[in-house]
């Protein structure tokens, strides 16, 4: 239909959609496994060795006379120039690392670190992507191409895609669209490798198409802004950086339950003091990106913050709130907020890019041209009517 889009031609037949989607989402061939896989794997383990290793190294030390103590005490004593230059080396070979791979986002201009390639990062993607369809397709819960949802909503990229790759004019990818059957999530995902799914849910909470191309506006910003891989990045910093040196000095130190404890909730910690925060931002981020794709898109700014307004009305009917400190996500009324005072701003975008002024009601692009065509139509037999009333008029006043 477009060189933007390819699309998935899903079978009726779960069975057959499960076999055509498995044929489309591989990590690699049968005979290997991906290099991903083993990093996944490796991550836990290594954190398991640097526990044990730290508390072998303190149960051998407690097992020392007090002159074998004191023997080795001196020896670290008298080369502790070495070992405080030698920390030194470690520190700034690590901030050299990520100052040699710092960059500026696109777009935004921000500062930066990113580590990950692109081709890893799909790899990381396509396992996540993987899972879902597996548990997904299993009830075979994916509308087809043919569907009046999933051309919905291929309809709306396709509006977006072209004032998108003029925002990021380097940024290239094939863009698939799958709709999955789940009234009760309200949800909608896009993944670096181009694919855009979208729950049923999301389509019948939202009001109308406005509101629906700022939630896939907001999707393609987090891919073409690239924050998957910058998450990526900042996971393996913390991973390196803060929990491997903290599960070795809770091992070498603290009493084993303490210790026990503190292994188990670690990764709790640093996710809820490193990693959300930084996702949230990241949030805001991709809807003040994603509002700038809507409105040069011609879409109605007004109705992002109309959308997470809506939504945080349902999380409070559902009691569904969660604090912002135990989210990924801001808070929906602080999001509506930010994005009420960027709408000057979108509007003024939306101006620029020769769209139809703003009205009561907010219409689609579609809808606009409808109307436009309607306005030309309506003034052509205004126009001819009003014209043959005039003449009439003056046959009248020429007769008397």
């Amino acid at each position: 239909l477009s060189r933007h889009m390819r699309w998935r031609l899903a079978p009726t037949q779960p069975q057959h959609q499960l076999r055509q989607l498995k044929k489309l989402f591989h990590t690699s061939t049968t005979n290997r496994a991906p290099p991903v896989l083993v990093v996944v794997l490796m991550k836990p383990l290594l954190k398991m060795a640097t526990a044990l290793t730290a508390r072998v190294a303190r149960r051998k030390w407690s097992k020392f006379k007090p002159e074998t103590k004191e023997k080795y005490l001196a020896y670290l004593s008298a080369r502790r120039r070495l070992l405080i230059g030698g920390g030194i080396s470690c520190c700034v070979g690590c901030l050299g690392y990520y100052a040699w791979h710092l960059e500026r986002a696109p777009f935004t201009g921000r500062l930066r670190v990113v580590t990950i390639s692109t081709e890893r990062l799909n790899e990381y993607s396509r396992l996540g992507l993987n899972a879902l369809l597996e548990d997904v397709l299993k009830e075979g819960a994916v509308y087809t191409s043919e569907h009046p949802y999933t051309r919905r909503v291929a309809e709306i990229i396709e509006s977006l895609l072209p004032a998108a790759e003029k925002m990021f004019p380097d940024f290239y990818c094939r863009w698939r669209v799958c709709v999955i059957e789940d009234d009760e999530t309200v949800n909608a995902m896009c993944f670096s490798t181009g694919d855009i799914l979208v729950y049923s849910g999301m389509l019948k909470f939202v009001e109308n198409d406005h509101q629906l191309a700022f939630i896939l506006a907001h999707e393609l910003a987090h891919v073409f802004i690239g924050h998957s891989r910058e998450s990526v990045t900042i996971g393996n910093a913390v991973y390196t950086l803060v929990l491997l040196p903290l599960t070795a000095l809770t091992w070498l130190f603290v009493p084993d339950i303490v210790a026990a404890f503190g292994y188990a909730i670690q990764d709790h910690l640093i996710s809820i003091f490193f990693d959300m925060p930084f996702s949230r931002r990241l949030e805001l981020e991709a809807d003040a990106v994603g509002l700038e794709i809507a409105s040069a898109s011609c879409y109605d700014p007004r109705e992002a913050a109309r959308f997470w307004e809506l939504m945080d009305y349902m999380e409070e009917a559902k009691e569904s709130r969660v604090p912002e400190f135990l989210s990924t996500h801001p808070l929906s009324a602080d999001r509506a907020s930010v994005l009420r005072g960027l709408q000057d701003r979108a509007i003024a975008t939306r101006a620029s890019c020769g769209c139809m002024p703003l009205g009561q009601r907010a219409q689609s692009p579609a809808d606009s041209v409808y109307d436009l065509l309607r306005r030309g139509m309506q003034g052509l037999r205004n126009r001819f009517s009003g014209s043959h009333g005039n003449e009439t008029d003056a046959s009248k006043n020429k007769r008397a």
